[in-house]
C-alpha cells in the first residue's frame, strides 16, 4: 500500500514537471512574439512600472496570540508593464519580481502577470496570450468570478482584485453599441496559488502540521503543489467561458457560463504512520449573472451562481473511514469527494453622500442534499460594509472595511489610511484584526486567524 502510494506521488511529480515544462515553453513563445511584433510594428511604446515595500508585525490581541511581535508579512517587489500600439493592434505585457523575506523556501518569485496581443476590427476584436478579467458585480466576494484563479498566498488580501491571476486564453469578442459577448479557450489550466510554502503563516491553518485520531496525534506529510494532480496538458482538458454584457437604459446586466476545472484542490487524507494529503482538481460548471441598477443616488448590485454537481471533500474522519471500508476490501482506493450542487448569491448597495462612499452586502452560499459527511454547513452567510473618502486634494484616503460571518458571527475588519506625498511615492498603513464568535464550540470562520491579528506599513514608488 506504501509503495502503491509512493509510486503516485512520484508519477504526480512527474508530470508537474511536464506540465510546468510546456507552460514555460508557451510563455516564452509569448514573449519572443511581443517582443518581434514589437520591434516590427509598434509606433507608441509606453512604459510603467512600481517598486514597493511592505511589512507586517503581529499585535496583542486579547487571547495569547502566539504570534505577537513577529513579522507576519514582508516582502519587497518590482512590477513593470510595457504597452505598444499600433493601428488597431496592441501588445500588453506586465511582470513582477518579489522577494518575500519571511517563508523559508523559494524566497524570489517571478510571476508574468499579463502578456497579451490585441487586435480591434471594430464590432469584433481578438485578445491572445497572459490576461486578467474580472467577472462579476460583488466587491471582494467571489460568487461568478471564476475565470481567473487566485493568489491565496498572502495574508494581506484587502485588495481581492490583486489577488488574481492570469489565464493563458484566446478571447474573441463580439459587440455593438449595446451588447458584448466575450469568447474564450483556456488549453492551458492555471490552479489558485496555495500557501504551501515553509514560514508562511496561513500554511498551518490550511494544513497544520498534525492532526489528532481520538486520542493519538498523527503528524501530516509535507504538503507541496505536486502533492495535487492537475490535469493532462491536452486539447481534450482546455477550458471554455462566455460572457454577454448588456448595458441596458435601466441596468447593466451581464450573463456568465464556465465549464473547466476547480481552481482548488479536492484534498484527500490517506491514513498510515502519517497522513498523506494529496488531491485531485476536477471539472467545474458555473452558470451565473449579475445585474447593477441605479436607484438616483444608489446603486444596487445583484450576483447569483448556479455550479451543478460540484466535487467537494468529504471531511477527514469520513476518509478514515472510507479507508478503512477500502482496505477490509482489499482496495487501496477510495472516495474522497462527493458531487453536490451549490448555489451561490449576493445583493448589495452602493452610496455616495457628500463625498463618501459606502459599500454593504450580503452574501449566501447554499448546497443541497445530503451534508452530513462535509466539513461545512448547508448554509454559510456573510455581511460585509466598507466605507471610504478622500481628504487634503485627495492625497489622503482612509478606509474600514468590515465582515461578519453569519453563522457564527466571527468577524474581521480592516481598517487603512494611505497617504500620498507625491505623484510618484505614497505610503499607507493598514491592519487586520479577527474575532471569534460567541459560541464557546464553533467560534466560526474568521476565528481560525485570529493569531494572525497586525498592522502593515507599506510604501510604494511608481514611474
Amino acid at each position: 500500500m506504501n509503495s502503491c502510494r509512493s509510486a503516485g506521488i512520484t508519477a504526480g511529480i512527474k508530470a508537474g514537471e511536464r506540465f510546468y515544462c510546456k507552460r514555460i515553453i508557451f510563455t516564452a513563445l509569448i514573449a519572443i512574439s511581443l517582443l518581434a511584433i514589437t520591434e516590427a510594428h509598434a509606433a507608441d511604446i509606453e512604459f510603467k512600472g512600481k517598486l514597493s515595500t511592505q511589512a507586517g508585525l503581529g499585535i496583542p490581541n486579547g487571547h495569547n496570540s502566539s504570534n505577537e511581535g513577529e513579522y507576519l508579512l514582508g516582502t519587497v517587489g518590482a512590477e513593470g508593464s510595457v504597452t505598444a500600439y499600433s493601428d488597431a493592434s496592441t501588445l500588453y505585457a506586465d511582470a513582477s519580481l518579489t522577494y518575500d523575506y519571511i517563508v523559508k523556501e523559494e524566497n524570489l518569485t517571478f510571476r508574468l502577470k499579463e502578456a497579451w496581443y490585441d487586435y480591434n476590427g471594430g464590432w469584433w476584436t481578438v485578445r491572445a496570450g497572459r490576461q486578467l478579467t474580472a467577472w462579476g458585480a460583488a466587491d471582494g466576494i467571489q460568487v461568478a468570478d471564476v475565470l481567473c484563479p487566485q493568489d491565496q498566498t498572502s495574508l494581506w488580501s484587502s485588495d481581492y482584485s490583486e489577488s488574481r491571476l492570469g489565464i493563458d486564453a484566446l478571447r474573441v469578442s463580439l459587440s455593438n453599441n449595446t451588447v458584448t459577448a466575450d469568447l474564450y479557450w483556456i488549453p492551458i489550466f492555471t490552479p489558485n496559488e496555495l500557501p504551501l510554502k515553509e514560514g508562511n503563516p496561513l500554511k498551518e491553518i490550511i494544513i497544520p502540521s498534525s492532526a489528532s485520531m481520538g486520542s493519538t496525534v498523527i503528524p501530516i506529510s509535507k504538503v507541496t503543489e505536486d502533492s495535487f494532480e492537475k490535469p493532462d496538458l491536452k486539447l481534450s482538458n482546455g477550458e471554455y467561458a462566455t460572457r454577454i454584457k448588456a448595458f441596458l437604459p435601466f441596468a447593466d446586466i451581464s450573463f456568465y457560463g464556465f465549464y473547466g476545472w476547480d481552481d482548488t484542490p479536492v484534498m484527500k487524507y490517506s491514513i498510515g504512520q502519517s497522513i498523506t494529503v494529496t488531491g485531485t482538481y476536477e471539472r467545474m460548471t458555473m452558470l451565473g449573472m449579475d445585474a447593477s441598477i441605479p436607484i438616483k443616488s444608489v446603486v444596487l448590485r445583484l450576483e447569483g451562481a448556479v455550479f451543478p454537481a460540484r466535487a467537494m471533500a468529504t471531511s477527514p474522519e469520513t476518509q478514515v473511514a472510507e479507508q478503512v471500508k477500502a482496505y477490509m476490501a482489499g482496495k487501496t482506493d477510495f472516495d474522497y469527494f462527493v458531487r453536490r450542487n451549490e448555489i451561490a448569491g449576493l445583493i448589495g448597495l452602493d452610496i455616495m453622500p457628500a463625498g463618501w462612499t459606502i459599500t454593504a452586502q450580503y452574501y449566501i452560499d447554499a448546497i443541497m442534499g445530503d451534508i452530513k459527511m462535509l466539513e461545512r454547513e448547508r448554509y454559510e452567510h456573510e455581511a460585509t460594509c466598507s466605507i471610504s473618502k478622500s481628504f487634503l486634494r485627495d492625497t489622503l484616503e482612509l478606509s474600514l472595511t468590515g465582515i461578519v460571518e453569519l453563522n457564527h458571527f466571527s468577524s474581521m475588519i480592516n481598517p487603512s489610511a494611505a497617504y500620498s506625498l507625491s505623484d510618484q511615492l505614497s505610503v499607507s498603513l493598514s491592519g487586520n484584526f479577527f474575532f471569534r464568535g460567541p459560541d464557546s464550540e464553533n467560534k466560526g470562520k474568521y476565528a481560525a486567524y485570529e493569531d494572525l491579528d497586525c498592522i502593515s506599513l507599506k510604501a510604494t514608488f511608481s514611474f
